[in-house]
């Protein structure tokens, strides 16, 4: 630093200005539309990498004059002496290269597919794109999906695709896609109506379509044995809490037996109730021996399991 700080002192620079000139980045760089002619090399390098100012974006030109050009340079190098020849102003152009609309397509479904790893998801393009046009060469540019959201639901969705340039967010094309998620559930059968007892042997298992405007989740199998239908349920409907009636088997206060397990060993001691639950519902129970209270499952309207292995 110290030599080349002595030669500043010393040294004058040349810059030639073509009429035209093209550049391959955001930014302009001296090196890329001018030659710098100087006794030391390392000057004349330092030299071609001073940046000069914005690069026009594609389809656009830009105009700079040689004394717009030295007022950058002599900022970076005061204390040299700037000679200039050629043109007394260079017309800038970018180098442009276009991504084409399936390229970004092909970013957006591969966002989409790495969201659906374990699901069963089918997803349609329902937005025209059209080709972008960047600054640069080729490899200077690079596609990156962005999808903020951290589950795939049935509907509409935005898929962002970001054109990053030297690794910089340039631009971000947004891409918009019908989406279908599909789950194996356990349908009605048949229609059944108001107040018919249901059972598992009505259900079979289906691929389903989920809609988020489903109210609800399906009740589990184990939920349905003793509930009736709340209102008539059309064949093929997914069963959700709101569409049957379970019917209370244990009250808060009941007497109840108490079957405590624990690994292979059974026990039966007499309890009370401290909630309310259909079967197979989780309860709190008090032993009327020992007035420890126990989570259990409700099994009948007089009995009571608790796993003592599950119990936390």
């Amino acid at each position: 630093m110290l030599i080349l700080a002595s030669l500043l002192l010393s040294t004058g620079v040349t810059v030639v200005l073509p009429a035209e000139a093209r550049v391959t980045g955001t930014q302009i760089v001296l090196g890329e539309i001018a030659d710098v002619v100087a006794d030391d090399a390392q000057l004349a390098r330092a030299v071609e990498e001073v940046r000069i100012g914005y690069a026009p974006a594609p389809g656009y030109s830009r105009l700079l004059r040689n004394d717009q050009i030295g007022l950058e340079l002599q900022k970076a190098f005061p204390d040299v002496t700037w000679t200039f020849k050629g043109q007394p102003a260079t017309r800038i152009w970018p180098v442009v290269h276009t991504i084409s609309a399936d390229s970004l397509v092909a970013a957006a479904r591969a966002e989409l597919s790495a969201a659906s790893i374990g699901l069963d998801v089918e997803y349609v393009l329902s937005s025209q794109l059209q080709d972008v046009r960047v600054p640069g060469l080729e490899n200077a540019f690079r596609l990156r999906g962005a999808l903020d959201r951290p589950t795939l639901e049935t509907g509409g969705l935005t898929v962002p695709v970001q054109v990053l340039l030297n690794g910089e967010v340039y631009r971000t094309v947004h891409t918009t896609w019908d989406v279908k998620v599909w789950q194996e559930l356990p349908v009605l059968a048949r229609r059944t109506v108001a107040g018919e007892p249901l059972s598992a042997s009505l259900f079979e298992t289906r691929r389903v379509l989920l809609d988020p405007r489903n109210e609800g989740q399906p009740v589990p199998m184990a939920l349905i044995t003793g509930s009736t239908a709340a209102r008539t349920l059309r064949e093929g409907q997914v069963v959700t809490a709101a569409d049957v009636h379970r019917p209370i088997a244990i009250r808060s206060g009941d007497a109840v037996f108490v079957e405590v397990v624990r690994g292979s060993v059974t026990a039966r001691v007499i309890g009370t109730a401290i909630g309310s639950g259909s079967l197979r519902d989780k309860v709190l129970v008090r032993l009327d021996l020992s007035g420890r209270e126990m989570l259990g499952t409700v099994e009948s309207s007089e009995l009571v399991r608790v796993e003592l292995g599950l119990d936390r």
